[in-house]
This record gives structure tokens, C-alpha cells and sequence, in this order.
């Protein structure tokens, strides 16, 4: 149909039919338009959005997913998620949904130099092409040239990482995208086979991103620590169990002696760790230092 033809239809002048062909693709139907005597505008049928039989709680759980993501600084493909959803609340509106409402945890945003770096990681392991990177490891005094083999981007504690197969240590290590860790980072025109092999439960850990030794605790809380750990979810096989209305038995396997290490002392005197005994001797071993330095 011409825009003479649709404004007739419609009712209106045929100059709003531009401004009504641009809304409605970015509603998702693509217009085409052609030239000529038997010219006008035609809609790409293979274009249009299916009509959504969603039930109520279908549409809640999408809404509630958007306003989860939006509370999340770290996810990189936000702004084209937002028009995703744009034009997935055109066929929403109808109903009006009450959502819930999800509180940002915290104020980390990813820069804009460690998103090109992502971005750049990303495209070499699609591509299969080695990445070299200039990085500063925890334990090195300055940046070294690193080449890699980008095998998946991974998303940790507000933090992006790439595990890689590296060239230089020969094993496959977790790389962190950061401003004071990860300087540069540039494709090269080598390509690399990916293992076929590779499976990355074998390469990160259970309750976390390394790999590390599982160990068994069982400790009592006590007090509002008590009522604070029973809430949480602590470590994995757990067992919790009330031996008396301020008394809390936690039995529980953890990863990383550095970890329950950390949530042993968080407890504070509320804590009393039973098992295992090295760590009993590891932990007064802590606190005779720290008490030390802070009398």
C-alpha cells in the first residue's frame, strides 16, 4: 500500500504514516518499501513477532527477570536487552503486572576499557584465534605478554574472568578482565584447535571459580549469628540442625582452605568450630597474630 492508501485508511495525514513505520520497527515489524508505479509498503511477514499465548505468571516471571537484570551493573548486553524487551512489552501491555522489586547489590559497573577487553575475548574464542594479552598476575610485579587460548568467558562475583589455555604454563588458568590486571589485549591471526575434550566442570569449582580442596566443618553458632547462618546457604551437603533455642549445629563441606577460613572468623565468639582439628590449631594461630597487631 502507498502512504496515500494508508492515510486514507487510517484516517490521518499521510506524513504520520513515516513516523508510524518507525515505531512499529522498532516494535519489531520490518516494513520494506519499494519504488515505482506499483510501489508502497509491504510488511516482511517473516519478520513479525508470533502472537505470545503467555499465561499470567509467564509474563509475571519475564518482567520479574527484567527488573532481576537491571539490578545487575555487571551484564554487559544490557542496552541491547532493553530493546529486546521494548518490543516484547508491546504485546506485555495489555495486562498491567505488579512486579517485585530487586535492589541493585552493589555499585560495580563495568568500565569501559574492560568491556572492549571482553568484547575482544569474545570474539577470538568464536573465532578461534589466539589472544595475547599483557597481564599482571596476583603474585608478578608487573605486566608480562601472554599468549592464550580463550576457551569460555565467565562471570564471578561482579567480575568477568577468561579461561584460557595458556601458552606459557601450559595448563588452562583463569584470567581476570581488570583495569590494574589485564593491560591489552590483541587478537593474532594464529588460529588454535579447541580440545574436543574440554569440559569446564573439570577447570572451576563447585561453590566457586577455582578449583580447590574440599573441606568438612561442623561448627555451633550461637546467638543472632545463628539465626542469621540458618537463613544462609553454607557450603554444600548441608545439615543444619537447632539443639536448643540459641544453639545452632552447622555440618557442611566448603572449597577453599582461604574461604572457611574467612567464614570461621566472620562468626566471631558466636562460632565454635568441633571439626576438623587442624583447623582449630590453624585458626588460633590467626587470631594469636592478629591480636598482636590490633592490641
Amino acid at each position: 500500500m502507498t502512504r496515500e492508501q494508508l492515510a486514507n485508511e487510517l484516517e490521518t495525514n499521510k506524513r504520520n504514516i513515516v513516523e508510524f513505520k518507525k515505531e512499529l520497527e522498532e516494535a519489531g515489524y520490518f516494513i520494506e518499501s519499494t519504488t515505482g508505479k506499483y510501489g508502497g509498503y509491504h510488511l516482511q511477514k517473516k519478520s513479525m513477532l508470533p502472537s505470545l499465548a503467555l499465561r499470567q505468571d509467564e509474563k509475571r516471571a519475564l518482567m520479574e527477570a527484567y527488573e532481576y537484570i537491571k539490578s545487575k551493573p555487571g551484564f554487559l548486553k544490557m542496552k541491547v536487552y532493553e530493546q529486546a524487551m521494548d518490543k516484547l512489552n508491546m504485546q506485555l501491555q495489555q495486562d498491567q503486572i505488579e512486579n517485585r522489586i530487586y535492589m541493585q547489590e552493589n555499585d560495580i559497573a563495568i568500565s569501559a576499557t574492560v568491556q572492549a577487553m571482553v568484547d575482544q575475548a569474545e570474539l577470538a574464542k568464536k573465532e578461534k584465534k589466539v589472544l595475547k594479552i599483557l597481564y599482571k598476575g596476583v603474585k608478578d610485579t608487573e605486566a608480562r605478554e601472554i599468549a592464550i587460548h580463550p576457551y569460555e568467558i565467565l562471570y564471578y562475583k561482579d567480575a568477568y574472568y577468561c579461561l584460557a589455555y595458556s601458552l606459557k604454563a601450559k595448563d588452562f588458568r583463569n584470567f581476570k578482565f581488570s583495569e590494574e590486571r589485564m593491560k591489552q589485549v590483541q587478537i593474532e591471526e594464529l588460529s588454535f584447535t579447541r580440545d574436543i575434550h574440554f569440559k569446564l566442570k573439570d577447570y572451576i569449582g563447585k561453590l566457586g571459580l577455582m578449583k580447590e580442596d574440599i573441606h568438612e566443618i561442623e561448627v555451633e553458632i550461637e546467638g543472632m549469628q545463628a539465626l542469621f547462618i540458618a537463613e544462609r546457604v553454607v557450603g554444600i551437603e548441608i545439615k543444619k540442625e537447632w539443639t536448643n533455642n540459641n544453639t545452632l549445629y552447622l555440618k557442611t563441606m566448603m572449597e577453599g582452605k582461604i574461604s572457611v577460613i574467612s567464614f570461621l572468623l566472620s562468626l566471631g565468639k558466636s562460632g565454635h568450630l568441633l571439626a576438623p582439628s587442624y583447623l582449630r590449631k590453624e585458626i588460633a594461630e590467626i587470631i594469636k597474630d592478629m591480636y598482636e597487631k590490633y592490641r
